[in-house]
């Protein structure tokens, strides 16, 4: 498919999708706490839906 742009700013630290790179892993992992306590600090209602907390995801989609 070339649709679009080849400028990718996503933010996988190297692997896309699944990966059994601990490294990869732990650095999901922390930004998965980082935006739980951002979310838990500000100010205003929470929008936490089920499963983020765990990293549900749809795939994509």
């Amino acid at each position: 498919n070339r649709d679009g742009t080849d400028d990718n700013h996503s933010r996988n630290w190297g692997a896309e999708g699944p990966t059994d790179s601990l490294r990869v892993v732990r650095l999901r992992e922390r930004m998965k706490r980082n935006f739980l306590a951002t979310l838990f600090f500000s100010q205003g209602v929470r929008m936490l839906l089920g499963g983020d907390e765990f990293g549900r995801s749809q795939q994509g989609n």
